[in-house]
């Protein structure tokens, strides 16, 4: 079985139930060669690719997961608001298998969700790629060692 990783922000939807939340690398003690990555990203420098879904304001922050910044989501008024990575299709292939992770932290008790937002001809799909809780100031590390990207 060939998984190819991507960590840090691969879906193309990214939700939590806080109204502030916390997006930070993988530390590396988890994470493989980057390599091994078609999507990796630090926080420290490339942040730029990420925008805000809905209502939400995504900005660079210092708390960070060991290093010192992470991405913060704020402004959330519905619970789709979140972070999103756009993906490129070329890359990512419906029918292949994926290892995706991500670490978030909220500022209150909150459920966080790696969604994948694909088209069907006129129908659009929401995917769930992993969810998992997390108490108020907690990090929490969302991982899918073999999602496998629908295909269709």
């Amino acid at each position: 079985m060939n998984v190819k990783r991507m960590a840090a922000a691969v879906s193309a939807v990214i939700m939590a139930a806080g109204t502030v939340c916390y997006f930070s690398e993988v530390p590396e003690t988890l994470a493989s060669a980057a390599d091994d990555y078609y999507y990796h990203y630090d926080m420290e420098s490339e942040t730029d690719s990420f925008a805000g879904r809905g209502s939400v304001t995504v900005s660079a922050s210092t708390d960070g997961y060991g290093k010192s910044k992470a991405l913060e989501c704020s402004g959330r008024t519905a619970e789709w608001n979140g972070i999103q990575l756009p993906l490129d299709d070329t890359v990512v292939k419906p029918g292949e298998e994926y290892s995706v992770s991500a670490l978030f932290k909220g500022k209150e008790n909150a459920e966080f969700k790696i969604t994948l937002q694909y088209g069907t001809g006129d129908d659009t799909v929401y995917d769930k790629v992993y969810t998992r809780s997390t108490a108020a100031g907690s990090w929490v590390m969302l991982s899918n060692t073999n999602y496998k990207v629908p295909s269709g």
